[in-house]
């Protein structure tokens, strides 16, 4: 743990390299060309029905950096 806090005093805090990108300070330079989404290039899950999960349909497009994010708990 480097920081505990809320993201506006994160951004202040020039020892984090996660506040400077934040505030701006060390901008994150975006590639020229991103990676085009092909249709049909995904895997698809479909009715998935465990733990917090109730019948989600979903496809993850493949050959992409993807996230999933949620809370603990959350069907991820």
């Amino acid at each position: 743990m480097v920081f505990s806090g809320p993201p506006e005093k994160l951004k202040l805090e020039e020892s984090s390299l996660t506040g400077r990108y934040l505030s701006g300070k060390d901008p994150l330079p975006l590639p020229p060309r991103r990676r085009e989404v092909k249709p049909g290039n995904s895997l698809r899950i479909k009715k998935a029905s465990q733990n917090n999960l109730k019948n989600l349909d979903v496809d993850i497009s493949l050959g992409l950096f993807v996230c999933v994010t949620g809370v603990s708990g959350s069907g991820k």
